[in-house]
């Protein structure tokens, strides 16, 4: 278990703080070009936009409008500024945007919009409208996800708000390239979309381990049935004697979006499902966003309005406790293709029930159909919704020449403490190893990782230039690993610890420490502290955050380290 919380007692605290990043858009409401409002009300333009549309002279599938006067049966009444967008049905009109940022490993990315239909020409029934994350290479343009949204639920009266998702993780090929958004058209000509206060927010995330999450154990022998009626890790929920297992992807044909051999099944009975208790915790201060690809099997039997419950819940001794939950619609998802589908839970509070209870979750069927549904590479991520800069958290600082040695006894922005002064072989950096090599750390951020001696004494520790704030609440984490030729001995421990400095010295706050069970020589995993909200009476308020992480054991193996992170929110006063 690679969690390490801190229980103190602390007050409620101060609001105003802002909740995420929120990432700039050009023109995010439309109001550019401003029109004037004694003349025609409508322009062909939208500032900003790379505008897709079918009819290439005229342009009169995008654009921008003024709202209609109070009265209007057709004004939006709960429209951000004096305009809107609007963009014709037909496949192929959209709008499009380059962000001047780049997507960031440990990421999740919101992007929502304000979405309404035309009174006079709404669209038909079928017609779909795509929210897209996209990405730019030497062959073009790529989209990455998207989400597809029907005139079920519009109006030309209010708007409806709808969000995409995208998870960016540290082994993700698309970290560092530029962010690219999209909305565009999936349907027939004829009918109009309405657009509004679009917003892309960013948070920063963790993810906590769960047991089988992408469904390949048990492994299926490959020379026997294609099926086997058991989940590892996983616990069935419902009716006994129904099916549930892992199924070989390759007995579905062609599998669209399968990470792995094989994915997990539930047979379409209502209330069928998995769970699973985690051995993590709800933390103040943190949403927690869960993940997963859907699909039905086969897809021509899915009844109408046929859906997949899921919820994350709060385990306590009383029982359990709901925290939030959403539907996945069958009618939403495309034959032999995994969706991705999301649940973003609120915020937590102190006063809130579930706050420090263990996290768990519930994946279950709803209706009743000759049919399955199918389950893949499942995620939960911790967020938080700002990031303090950690000088060198990487550890990319010196760069290590790759055609030397590939070690370097120091390291940029850290102070040092190594029991070996002389020569410093405790403390350091070296070059992440070739693909294929059986220590390569296949998800480290960057090129390179450090490396710290297992005895007692050795660490590395740094003070920022932010200080604790009043009202906010903090995570420190890092990617850990264990070296391959001299792993660190059962009994060993890193701590991770935070501190401040004042007059009379060297304080520490909290410490929390973690083991190499579980840790490998092939991938890192996160460990991570925190700190509920600084209080006005706490002695570190104002102070410089202190960081650091050390060796508490005996000498002969040597922990991996990466991508150190601090985190942190304010808390509002609820």
């Amino acid at each position: 278990m690679f969690r390490i919380s801190l229980i103190a007692a602390i007050a409620l605290v101060v609001s105003n703080l802002a909740w995420s990043v929120q990432l700039p858009v050009a023109n995010p409401s439309f109001e550019a070009p401003a029109i004037d409002p004694t003349g025609f009300g409508v322009v062909p333009i939208a500032d900003g936009w790379i505008e897709l549309d079918c009819d290439a002279i005229g342009s009169t599938n995008t654009g921008v409008f003024l709202n209609t006067p109070e009265g209007s049966p057709d004004r939006l009444e709960d429209a951000d500024g004096l305009q809107l967008a609007f963009l014709g049905t037909e496949r192929g009109n959209g709008f499009r945007q380059a962000l001047d940022t780049c997507y960031q490993t440990g990421s999740v990315y919101r992007l929502s919009v304000g979405i309404g239909i035309s009174w006079r020409f709404p669209p038909a029934e079928d017609d779909r409208l795509s929210l897209e994350f996209l990405y730019e290479d030497q062959a073009g343009l790529h989209r990455l996800v998207s989400r597809q949204i029907g005139p079920e639920g519009t109006s030309w009266r209010q708007l409806l708000y709808v969000d995409l998702f995208l998870v960016v993780q540290a082994d993700d090929p698309i970290v560092g390239k530029q962010i690219w958004i999209g909305i565009v058209s999936e349907g027939r000509p004829g009918g109009f979309w309405v657009l509004d206060d679009l917003k892309l927010e960013q948070w920063f995330g963790v993810p906590l381990a769960l047991a089988n999450p992408s469904f390949e154990l048990p492994a299926i022998d490959p020379t026997g049935s294609s099926k086997l009626f058991t989940v590892d890790g996983w616990v069935p929920v419902g009716p006994t004697g129904s099916e549930i297992g892992v199924i070989r992807a390759s007995a579905l044909g062609q599998l669209v979006g399968a990470e792995g051999s094989q994915v997990a099944f539930i047979e379409a009975r209502y209330g069928l499902g998995l769970r699973q208790d985690l051995d993590w915790r709800f933390m103040e201060g943190c949403k927690y966003l869960f993940c997963s690809c859907v699909g039905i099997w086969p897809s021509s039997v899915a009844e109408p309005n046929s859906q997949l419950k899921v919820k994350l819940y709060g385990v306590e001794s009383g029982g359990v406790v709901d925290v939030a939950s959403t539907k996945w619609r069958a009618e939403d998802l495309q034959s032999g293709t995994l969706t991705r589908g999301y649940l973003c839970s609120d915020m937590v509070y102190r006063k809130d029930s579930w706050a420090g209870s263990q996290i768990g979750l519930e994946i279950t069927a709803g209706g009743n159909w000759e049919g399955l549904w199918l389950l893949d590479n499942v995620i939960l991520m911790e967020l938080m919704p700002e990031e303090i800069l950690v000088p060198n958290g990487s550890f990319e600082e010196p760069a290590i020449d790759p055609n030397g040695f590939g070690v370097v006894p120091y390291m940029g922005a850290w102070t040092e403490l190594d029991r070996d002064p002389l020569g410093s072989t405790n403390t350091g950096l070296f070059i992440n190893t070739a693909q294929g090599s059986p220590d390569r750390l296949a998800n480290a951020t960057g090129l390179q990782l450090a490396f710290l001696g297992s005895q007692e004494g050795n660490g590395i520790e740094q003070v920022l230039d932010a200080k604790y704030s009043l009202g906010c609440a903090y995570r420190l984490s890092v990617g850990v690993g264990i070296s391959w030729r001299f792993p660190p001995a059962v009994q060993d421990r890193l701590e991770l610890y935070l501190f401040y400095l004042d007059d009379r010295g060297r304080h520490e706050i909290s410490v929390g420490s973690v083991g190499p069970a579980g840790l490998s020589s092939s991938q890192l995993v996160q460990a991570v502290l925190y700190l509920p909200a600084v209080t006005s009476g706490d002695p570190w308020l104002g102070r410089p955050i202190g960081i650091g992480l050390r060796a508490a054991g005996q000498a002969g193996g040597f922990w991996v380290l990466d991508d150190v992170r601090l985190c942190v929110c304010g808390i509002a006063d609820q």
